[in-house]
């Protein structure tokens, strides 16, 4: 069931990515927006360059003792994860995060019925490199990165899953039961109202409501800061703000 789910993920990102409503023409560069890009291509992409040399070091990258600087709050029981990838070729999906119990849930719809699924309370940084944003392949990062993390509409939604059920389907390794349980829960964890555009870091950023990360492009260079340690997204999102200017800091 997983591998269906992350199928229906996939094309669901795919079809969404070039969708009609990601068009170069829909990019605001609006030049009131503070970004690096604006200010020093050059310098902006050094500074990707910089941040993409601590791939395979995030915990360097975001120490223990600077996430404190900016939490404060007790972190019982806390427990160090890194998830680093095997090959190499791969080391921009790994992952580095403190967790620790919270008394949070999600609720998350598969049909007819809801689950509540106990969330961790996570601080940490992941996917630093390259993630899906590119696969727009429009002129520049920033472009790219405007058109990929942006809110589709019920019916880009709707299209999109369309789409991957009936690709998964027609493939023979699943069988019509798993398309559509796949496509069920994928859908009970979409939503037309995502992310936010977070002006001032990087050359863009982007904060991701659900799943609480903030993603920041630098040159051609992305990475997120895991924050998710409140109900209250604006907690989770000022907290992701000051980690990602840490995380500048460092190449600055």
């Amino acid at each position: 069931m997983k591998k269906t789910f992350i199928s229906i993920i996939m094309v669901v990102s795919t079809t969404l990515a070039f969708s009609c409503g990601g068009g170069a023409e829909s990019v605001s560069t609006d030049s009131d927006t503070p970004t690096t890009e604006t200010l020093s291509p050059a310098s902006s992409s050094g500074q990707g360059d910089c941040i993409l040399s601590y791939q395979r070091k995030l915990d360097e990258l975001l120490p223990l003792e600077v996430i404190k600087k900016h939490y404060s709050e007790e972190m019982p029981d806390a427990k160090m994860k890194y998830d680093k990838s095997a090959p190499e070729r791969k080391a921009n999906t790994d992952k580095y995060v403190h967790s620790w119990k919270s008394d949070r849930t999600r609720t998350m719809k598969m049909g007819n019925s809801t689950m509540e699924i106990p969330l961790q309370n996570e601080i940490g940084v992941m996917w630093v490199g390259s993630d899906l944003f590119m696969i727009n392949k429009k002129a520049t990062p920033l472009e790219n990165f405007k058109a990929f993390y942006r809110n589709p509409t019920q019916e880009e939604l709707d299209q999109a899953f369309k789409v991957a059920e009936a690709r998964l389907k027609n493939d023979p390794n699943y069988s019509k039961e798993q398309a559509e349980a796949a496509a069920d829960m994928a859908k009970g964890m979409s939503t037309t109202d995502k992310f936010e555009d977070v002006p001032g870091i990087g050359n863009a950023a982007s904060f991701n409501k659900k799943d609480n990360y903030l993603t920041v492009l630098v040159g051609a260079t992305t990475f997120q800061v895991i924050a998710s340690v409140s109900k209250d997204k604006d907690v989770n999102l000022e907290l992701a703000k000051k980690l990602a200017k840490e995380v500048l800091a460092k190449c600055e």
